[in-house]
């Protein structure tokens, strides 16, 4: 059963399976929190990319956008994000990756309402 609300928030909440966008705003040893603009930061784990391993794995820095998922998103507490596509398998190092870091170009901030 799926059901939803219409209301006059205009306000992005994650749902399971949504693409996102995320900014970097705190970097831990394991994981990195991005701001996806919901009502709460989505955590992100460094193992979360094609190929990665705890030697080899990404090193973002605080402002680096990241495209990714949401692979679980909770009503009260922080979403997992994940750079794992579950139907394209090439690795981040090869910059094939469907997900992972965003180089070059612009991000542009607009409204919704």
């Amino acid at each position: 059963m799926r059901m939803w609300i219409d209301s006059n928030t205009k306000r992005y909440v994650p749902v399971d399976e949504d693409l996102v966008i995320g900014i970097v705003v705190d970097k831990r040893t394991e994981d990195y929190r991005l701001d996806v603009r919901g009502p709460s930061y989505g955590v992100l784990s460094a193992l979360s990319f094609e190929g990665a391993t705890k030697r080899n794995k990404p090193k973002l820095e605080i402002g680096s956008l990241v495209y990714c998922r949401v692979s679980n998103s909770y009503r009260d507490a922080e979403s997992e994000l994940s750079c794992l596509s579950l139907t394209y398998k090439k690795g981040w190092m090869t910059g094939q990756a469907v997900f992972g870091e965003l180089e070059g170009g612009h991000m542009i901030e607009t409204s919704i309402g």
